[in-house]
């Protein structure tokens, strides 16, 4: 979510950064199809969440394909299953602004880099390398790339700072 709560800032501000670098955001569901289904399978996380407890929710929803190979923290097991249901249902992608339709507004500042192993995210880095954007695809990490490369992540963005403050 912090990806795409940095996203919605710069959009709304663009002029207020020389340069911006988001890790494995979800640039947004396109149809109103990829809305239902969405909030259909939010719906679903919260049922199990509810019916089976915080263990099992979260065993789950670290089988899921962007977290593939990675560890499960150990935190994750100590959040109230309360607050989560919240947060999924108040920073649900369903209710999100969708920002491909204005993403020329953030590429010239903007980059991005995924995980070779978050599936979730293939088509996003594809259709972001479409459009000449600065993509890098961190090699050995899944979706939390800056706790599993840590310096691949801090390369890149003082790299994005250097370009932005040489412009």
């Amino acid at each position: 979510m912090g990806g795409r709560v940095a996203l919605n800032l710069v959009h709304s501000n663009p002029d207020h950064f020389l340069s911006a670098t988001f890790i494995s955001a979800h640039l947004g569901l396109a149809t109103e199809e990829e809305k239902r289904i969405r909030h259909y399978e939010e719906e679903t996380w919260i049922s199990s969440l509810k019916a089976e407890g915080i263990e099992s929710f979260i065993k789950t929803w670290y089988e899921k394909p962007l977290f593939q190979n990675s560890p499960i923290p150990r935190h994750r097991y100590r959040q109230s299953p309360d607050l989560l249901i919240e947060a999924i249902r108040k920073f649900s992608l369903a209710k999100q602004q969708n920002f491909w339709n204005s993403i020329s507004k953030v590429l010239p500042i903007s980059t991005f880099l995924y995980g070779d192993y978050d599936k979730a995210y293939e088509n996003t880095f594809i259709k972001l390398k479409a459009l000449n954007a600065n993509v890098h695809l961190i090699k050995n990490t899944t979706h939390a790339v800056h706790l599993q490369n840590v310096s691949a992540c801090i390369t890149h963005i003082e790299r994005s700072i250097y370009v932005a403050t040489k412009r």
